[in-house]
């Protein structure tokens, strides 16, 4: 039976996507093996074929798979490419759930969000008052400013306080 018809080992994993087909795969791992050999030139030439051969074997999967229905069959066409998307046909990305499951899930949530901050101590944070800054670094901001910037809240154009810098 060997002679007639060979047995041959494809590996596949449950997460590879439909159309990552054998070629593909051993493309890919001697472009790993040429990465982790530090072979610049063949990685990049691996690179360059594995993603050409990966768009080629998509085109060629959508055509088996889709293409056809979208021309007879609109519904088994949305069908198809919402299964090669991974989507669900519900509307509701949360599933079928009442008031009280959507209660319950923002809850966890919010304590999934806040249960970082639970070890923090909030006396510490508030009697930290920022430090002042000094005189050099307010002359700083001040010889930096704009005179043609309009005047703020104390009604004192940036020119005075940029050309009296010193004396302030």
């Amino acid at each position: 039976m060997d002679e007639t018809i060979p047995e041959r080992t494809v590996r596949m994993h449950p997460s590879d996507k439909p159309w990552m087909t054998s070629f593909v795969k051993t493309k890919i791992k001697a472009r790993q093996r040429a990465f982790s050999r530090n072979d610049h030139v063949r990685y990049e030439q691996l690179c360059v074929t594995v993603s050409r051969l990966t768009s080629k074997a998509k085109t060629s999967y959508y055509r088996s798979k889709a293409k056809d229905l979208r021309t007879t069959n609109s519904a088994k066409w949305f069908k198809c490419i919402f299964s090669l998307l991974g989507i669900n046909n519900g509307n509701n990305p949360l599933g079928k759930t009442s008031n009280d499951n959507i209660l319950e899930l923002a809850e966890k949530l919010q304590h999934a969000f806040i249960k970082p901050r639970e070890n923090l101590k909030d006396q510490l944070l508030r009697n930290i008052t920022p430090p002042l800054p000094s005189i050099g670094q307010a002359k700083n901001c001040l010889k930096h400013l704009n005179p043609r910037k309009a005047t703020g809240v104390d009604k004192n154009p940036a020119w005075i306080l940029k050309r009296f810098s010193d004396v302030l």
